[in-house]
Parts: C-alpha cells; sequence; structure tokens
C-alpha cells in the first residue's frame, strides 16, 4: 500500500538520560521504559492520539487536532514528573505527512524530532505553527524562547514552552538540540586577502589550520568498524556479522560514499588506531559500534569518530528493539550518525529509510545465518547458506532477500569445481524467482550481465549491461571487476587490466578487486606484476582466502618446472593446505594433483582425478593436461561445456594449461560453441 497525505499534529516524547542509566542498570532501564509507556498509552488514547511507532527510549503519536495534542503533552508531562518520577522531554509539531500502515514520514516528522530534542526534561515545547492554532484558547499559558534554526532546515523558527504549573520552562543556557552551527569566525574571511599580500609565511600556517578544521567537519566518505560482539554467545556470531554488513548497506543507500563490509572484515580484532584505518582506506571518519543482548531485545550502541585526530564526533547512540523489529532500529541508527554528519537526504533515500517494516524473528534469523556463510565463501558454507535460505522459504515463500541469496550461492557454487549443472539450473530458478518479486533486481544491470554469460553466452549483451552497471555506479569497485573477469575471459587482456586496474583504484583494499587484478596479469602473462599484486593480498588479507593462495601456487609451479628446483616445497606446502583447509579440499586437489603430475608423480596424479571425476567434479581438464593425456582433457572439456561450467567459461580461453591443445579443431569447435571462437569480432562499448 502507497502513502496518504494528510495533516497531523505530531508528538514526539523522548526518556533523557535514558542510554546511561542503561548502562549504569538495564533492569532500572527497561523498567523505566515500562513505566513511561504505563502513562503514554492510556494518556494518548484518551486525548484522541494515535500511537505510530515506538523507537528504543521514544516515542511517536499523531493528533487530528493541536488542541488536543497540546492537552496530552501537558497532561502526561505531569503524570512523568510525579514519584517515581521519569525525566521526558516533549516536542509538537503540525503539518503535512505521508502516511501508510506502519509509518508516517515527511518535513513536518523531522521538524517535529528536533523541536523535542531542543527540549529539557519536564517540558513540552510547541513550534509556531502550534502556537498559531491554541493562542487563542483558553488554558494555554506559553513563553516564547525565541528564534532557533536546526539542522537541514531552511529557516529559523520560534520555540515556545507551555508554561503551566508543573512543567519546566527551559533556560536559554540549555537549549541544545540538533540545531545548525554558526558559521565560524566570519571576520577571518574579510581579513584572508590583506594576509595573502604581506605575512606569506604566517597564512601559510593558518591556511593549513583551517583546513584541519575544513576536514575534520566535513564527512563525505565513511567506514563501519566490524561490530565489537556484547552477546557473548559464539552461536550468535552470525548476528553481530548481519548487523554490521546490513548497516553498511543501509548508510550506502542514504549516499553516502561507505566502505563494502567485504573490505571492513579484515579489521576485526585490529589494534590500529582510527586515524591510521581513515588514512587506509581514505575516509574521513569511522564508526564503532556495539551488539548487545537485553533480554529477548538486541541493541547497537554506535559512535563517530574523526579520522584526522582520533576524537569521538557524537555521544554514544543506542537503539533496541526485538529482532522482529530489527529494521526499525538499524534506521534509527542510520538516521543518528546522518543527522550527525548534517548529511541531506534525497526523498528516494528518505523513503528507502521509512519502508522498514517488521519481520518474522525466525525468518530473519535463518536469512541472517545465510548470510554470514556466504560470506565465508568456502565450498561447505556455500551448501549451509543454500540450506539457510531454503528454510526461510519454506516459513515465507516470499521472502525475497533469500532468493537473492540462492542467486548469489548458486553463482558461486557453480564457479567452484563441482559439477555446475544443477548450480546453473537452481540459478536460474531462483533469479526467476527473486525478478518476480522485485522489479528492481529485473533492472539491475550487474545481475542482468551475469544472465548474458552463465545463461545465454552473449558476451557483448553481457559487456553492454556491465557498462550500465558502471555507469550507475561509478565509485563501486564490483563492475569493474565484473567487466575485467569478462574481458579476459574472451581474451581482451588490455581491456581486463585497464578495469581491474581501475576496480584497485576505487577500492585499493578490496580483496577481490586486487586478487583479480593479480589473475589479469598472470593471463597476460605479466607473471612480475602478478606477484607484486599477490605481496598486497598477503599482506593485507593473509593466506585464508584460497583464490589467491591458488594463484601463488600457479606461479610457483610455473618457476620450479622453468628452473627445476623447489617442487618438493611446493608439493608439501599444497598437503598441509588441504589438510589445514579441509572445506577447500576440492579445490587443492585438483591442483595438487595437476603439481604431482607436472613434477613426473604420474600415478599419483592419476590416483586423485580418478576419486575426483567418481566424486561428481568434472573439473579434472588441467590435471589431463598435465599428464599429456590430450584426448582425455578434451573429453572432460566437452563434459563441461554441456554441464556450464562457470569456471570453465572463465578459463577455456586463456589458462595457459590449455596452450597445447588450442590449435586442435575439436577444441575450436568447442569455443565456437560458446562463443569465443573469433572474440575480436564481439562488439564492445568502451568503459574509459
Amino acid at each position: 500500500m502507497g502513502y496518504k497525505r494528510r495533516l497531523a499534529a505530531i508528538m514526539f516524547t523522548d526518556i533523557q538520560g535514558y542510554t546511561r542509566l542503561m548502562q549504569k542498570s538495564e533492569a532500572e532501564g527497561l523498567k523505566v521504559r515500562s513505566h513511561h509507556r504505563s502513562i503514554f498509552e492510556p494518556t494518548t488514547l484518551k486525548h484522541k492520539g494515535e500511537i505510530i511507532q515506538y523507537y528504543g527510549d521514544g516515542t511517536l503519536s499523531i493528533f487530528d487536532s493541536c488542541v488536543d495534542a497540546v492537552k496530552c503533552g501537558v497532561d502526561m508531562q505531569l503524570q512523568f514528573r510525579q514519584a517515581p518520577s521519569i525525566p521526558v522531554r516533549i516536542g509538537i509539531h503540525v503539518g503535512d505527512i505521508l502516511m501508510d500502515e506502519a509509518d508516517i514520514i515527511g518535513d513536518s516528522v523531522n521538524l517535529a524530532s528536533r523541536v523535542e530534542s531542543l527540549g529539557v526534561s519536564g517540558s513540552v515545547l510547541i513550534s509556531e505553527k502550534v502556537f498559531q492554532e491554541i493562542k487563542n484558547k483558553e488554558g494555554f499559558p506559553v513563553t516564547s524562547l525565541g528564534k532557533f534554526h536546526f539542522k537541514n532546515d531552511a529557516h529559523p523558527r520560534t520555540i515556545y514552552a507551555m508554561a503551566h504549573e508543573g512543567l519546566v520552562v527551559p533556560e536559554p543556557i540549555d537549549l541544545k538540540g540538533k540545531l545548525k552551527k554558526p558559521q565560524k569566525r566570519p571576520w577571518l574571511r574579510k581579513r584572508l586577502p590583506l594576509a595573502l599580500s604581506t605575512i606569506a609565511l604566517v597564512l601559510l600556517g593558518i591556511f593549513g589550520f583551517l583546513s584541519i578544521i575544513a576536514s575534520g567537519t566535513k564527512i563525505d566518505r565513511l567506514a563501519v568498524l566490524p561490530f565489537e560482539n556484547r552477546i557473548e554467545l559464539d552461536d550468535q556470531e552470525y548476528i553481530v556479522d548481519g548487523m554490521h554488513e546490513e548497516l553498511i548497506i543501509k548508510l550506502a543507500q542514504t549516499g553516502l560514499k561507505v566502505r563494502p563490509y567485504t573490505t571492513m572484515k579484515q579489521y576485526v580484532g585490529t589494534q590500529k588506531t582510527a586515524r591510521q584505518i581513515a588514512q587506509e582506506l581514505k575516509v574521513d571518519a569511522l564508526v564503532e559500534g556495539s551488539v548487545y543482548k537485553v533480554g529477548n531485545e538486541f541493541k547497537i550502541r554506535v559512535q563517530l569518530i574523526s579520522g584526522t585526530n582520533d576524537e569521538y564526533l557524537m555521544k554514544p547512540f543506542e537503539s533496541q528493539e526485538r529482532l522482529s523489529n530489527i529494521q526499525f532500529l538499524y534506521r534509527d541508527v542510520v538516521r543518528s550518525l546522518v543527522d550527525k554528519i548534517e548529511l541531506a537526504l534525497t526523498p528516494e533515500a528518505v523513503q528507502r529509510l521509512n519502508e522498514a517494516e517488521a519481520v518474522n524473528p525466525r525468518v530473519y534469523e535463518l536469512y541472517l545465518q545465510g548470510r554470514y556463510h556466504s560470506n565465508r565463501g568456502s565450498i561447505d558454507d556455500i551448501y549451509k547458506a543454500i540450506d539457510f535460505y531454503e528454510k526461510v522459504l519454506e516459513i515465507d515463500p516470499s521472502y525475497g532477500p533469500a532468493y537473492s541469496g540462492l542467486v548469489e550461492s548458486f553463482l558461486l557454487q557453480g564457479f567452484g569445481v563441482l559439477n555446475s549443472q544443477e548450480a546453473y539450473a537452481q540459478f536460474r530458478i531462483y533469479l526467476q524467482k527473486a525478478i518476480d518479486l522485485d522489479e528492481a533486481f529485473a533492472k539491475d544491470h550487474h545481475q542482468l550481465a551475469m544472465i548474458k554469460i552463465f545463461s545465454d553466452w552473449d558476451w557483448s549483451a553481457a559487456a553492454q549491461e556491465l557498462r550500465l552497471a558502471i555507469r550507475e555506479a561509478p565509485d563501486s569497485w564490483e563492475p569493474y571487476d565484473s567487466y575485467s573477469q569478462l574481458m579476459w575471459a574472451i581474451g581482451r587482456m588490455e581491456e581486463s587490466i585497464s578495469a581491474a586496474e581501475k576496480s584497485v583504484e576505487v577500492d585499493p583494499e578490496a580483496h577481490f578487486a586486487r586478487c583479480d587484478l593479480a589473475w589479469a596479469y598472470y593471463f597476460d602473462e605479466q607473471t612480475d606484476l602478478a606477484k607484486k599484486e599477490l605481496v598486497k593480498l598477503f599482506e593485507q588479507h593473509g593466506t585464508d582466502c584460497p583464490y589467491h593462495i591458488l594463484l601463488d601456487f600457479y606461479i610457483r609451479i610455473n618457476e620450479a618446472i622453468k628452473t627445476g628446483a623447489g617442487s618438493e616445497a611446493i608439493l608439501a606446502d599444497l598437503e598441509k593446505r588441504r589438510l589445514k583447509y579441509p572445506e577447500d579440499d576440492a579445490h587443492i586437489k585438483v591442483i595438487e594433483a595437476y603439481a604431482n603430475a607436472l613434477f613426473g608423480n604420474r600415478d599419483y596424479a592419476i590416483k586423485i582425478a580418478q576419486n575426483l571425476e567418481e566424486g561428481g567434479n568434472f573439473n579434472t581438464a588441467q590435471i589431463h593436461m598435465a599428464l599429456g593425456n590430450k584426448e582425455e582433457a578434451l573429453k572432460v572439456i566437452t563434459q563441461n561445456v554441456g554441464q556450464r561450467s562457470f569456471y570453465l567459461m572463465y578459463t577455456i580461453k586463456m589458462a595457459p594449461w590449455f596452450d597445447p591443445i588450442r590449435n586442435e579443431p575439436e577444441f575450436q569447435a568447442l569455443l565456437d560453441q560458446i562463443g569465443l571462437a573469433k572474440t575480436d569480432t564481439i562488439q564492445l562499448h568502451p568503459i574509459f
């Protein structure tokens, strides 16, 4: 259902000092909140109000009449001030709103929130518009507090305090709130030309100082550090991980440039300072957060840290909700950060934030478990992720994110070394369901490119879709990275390397961007450059990830063959790797057999190949090539094409192990079958 327009008096209430109270005693904090709601609910209904939302320690309600809203605010505040008293702020504004079944949005809602923020415990503040509605009514004593210029508001507003006996009329010095910061030192700008002509050296010092101030206040680029797990339950790590990823996504949707989740994973448990991390990531500020569990509710506590001096830029903000209301928790946290940064949101971003809705807690928990395993990325984890997503759909067949997760999972599974026929079939099934549920998914150019590649073998159309994806998201590394992979798949190595270099330029910390740049150099026979990128990958991400480790082994194998030395060390390292990371066993077995075949251990290589094929692994062509069995290799490649192997699509054109059979008629026929025989004729639109 869409939004409906309505004129309403809007009231916000907020418990002052609630965060500190929760830090001191969660039990006492929950008791206070319960007492607050025991007054708020009946009093709101008594005065014909409509409760829209509870958010942590605050509330949002609306009224058809300003008179009813103010009467309710005064009545409520007088009750809050009776023993045991509750320190509550109340703010009221009237204006046009957009309303659906679960929420309201609009500038009037934002202004009502700012009026409430200006107040102090025991006060009821109203806007000029509300004052005009009640000023000629009896029983509404008011005191003008003067004009205030709120954040993201074009004009100053006159604010009034209700002056009933028993209420607090704030002193000017106590009025803080979400106010626009005054311009600093306007006199300095007037005197700058004089300084330029007279005391250049002093000016340089002043200018440098001013640039530090400016860079410290303007925040365009942001990074969210991995959340500290304060749940203290190892089996719920997926919740903390999922909240971290979700908050990054929602911050990015506001228009901020936010470092992706994959980039931030490397900072788990880091000892680096905020300033060091900000310099590495080229961001202006960092978000630091913790996740707690309070009874049946989850709480996120965040702070904003300057990237230039390690100082906190805001007081800790907390939001707490049941898992069913987790989307409201994300919304409140994002709003708190956006308000502090003073980011002007587009109408689309505001609407997206206000699309938060309740979820089935079991569905969402299963989904987070699926995301957790998807992000881990091993073969075993991908199977687990698929299992969790399918459990989600058993409960709620219309839960769109689960379909998206399955599309991603089967795509990753298809890239593995297992039989990809089923992966391809499931990829297409769930992709169509995701499209049916979400029109935006059907317009996702990056996703459409994957369809063109793996379903249609339409390389030109795939390149066009990725070009459009790059145009839509020029600051995202992913479409450049996918374009690089596509270009090496069709043998256009110059374009592949250019796109990969751009991907790394956009995000130097993105693991897969740098990894694929290394692979592009390798396929282009620029081994020294590939090795340099591997060194950076090892420094950034260690040796846990199989993707750059496999490339390292291929390079070491090639060098050992050329020099005639080092084969024993390579084979020993491969065995250690296989034993240490059993979840990547299939990947390692293929390259282990490949290495053994090249180093003369034929019987061992043949045994591994047979075991892999008996287990359903048909990506053994390179093992047969290393053994010199060209006919068997061609047989396996033919099977791979029939199985629509995702892995083969990206290696058949450029992988060096296929060089001995490139001119074989049967091999050329297979290339022609998948549209890669004459790739110089593929029509492309340049991306640079």
